[in-house]
């Protein structure tokens, strides 16, 4: 099992140059990369590190979101986070 928490969303979305708007404490509003999205329309739980979108009601975990985000396969993303946090199991 992954632990996703463990990821800090936020170094993990400035790393790949994506543009965050803070609505709390604990949530972020950032563009959807599901589809051609002008005005941020989904939410990340910085704490739990979820995400959806209240445009196209995609969502998911960081993971899902950065491979969305840097066009390759959830695997390849576990992998590389796995250099940076312990991540417990990571199955490739």
């Amino acid at each position: 099992m992954t632990r996703v928490e463990a990821i800090n969303s936020l170094a993990e979305l400035e790393r790949v140059n994506w543009h965050v708007e803070p609505i709390s404490d604990d949530e972020v509003r950032i563009l959807c990369p599901s589809h051609e999205d002008k005005t941020p329309s989904a939410s990340l739980n910085v704490h739990k590190n979820l995400w959806t979108c209240h445009a196209c009601h995609a969502g998911g975990d960081i993971v899902s979101l950065l491979a969305l985000i840097i066009g390759v396969e959830r695997k390849t993303i576990l992998v590389e986070l796995s250099s940076r946090y312990e991540l417990g199991v990571v199955k490739t």
